[in-house]
């Protein structure tokens, strides 16, 4: 039991190394010490409990700026750029998407871009009903 044990560290450690090598080649800092995510500790359940990326806030104003707008991802990039946020338009898309699962973006008729599914409640801190959001 103990040499099967062995190996599978072993393993995993070869697999750590890999992951790590990788992300270096990336230029992705090392991971920190914190535990793995759990379903107990947030976001380990395949992705049932996402954390929300702090990019969420910035697209939000970008798209909220022009509410009745439709945005492309690219777009959405340009105007992060714009702010000094680094990323990818790939990032961008999958945010936006997230953002249009949990109801905060719509997509068009037309299915291309996404805009707010609520203008007005996002364009000045003030719900639909005129009610202020805490």
């Amino acid at each position: 039991m103990d040499s099967k044990l062995s190996e599978k560290i072993a393993d995993l450690q070869v697999q750590q190394a890999w992951v790590r090598r990788a992300l270096a080649d990336k230029g992705v800092a090392p991971a920190s010490s914190a535990p793995p995510q759990t379903p107990e500790n947030g976001n380990g359940d395949g992705g049932r409990t996402r954390k929300r990326s702090n990019k969420r806030k910035v697209i939000m104003e970008v798209v909220s700026s022009e509410a009745d707008r439709v945005w492309l991802p690219s777009e959405v990039r340009d105007h992060l750029l714009a702010r000094g946020i680094d990323t990818t338009a790939a990032a961008v898309r999958v945010t936006l998407r997230r953002m249009g699962d949990d109801k905060e973006l719509v997509r068009p008729e037309d299915g291309n871009g996404w805009m707010v599914a609520d203008p007005g409640a996002h364009s000045n801190g003030l719900e639909a009903d005129n009610t202020l959001v805490f």
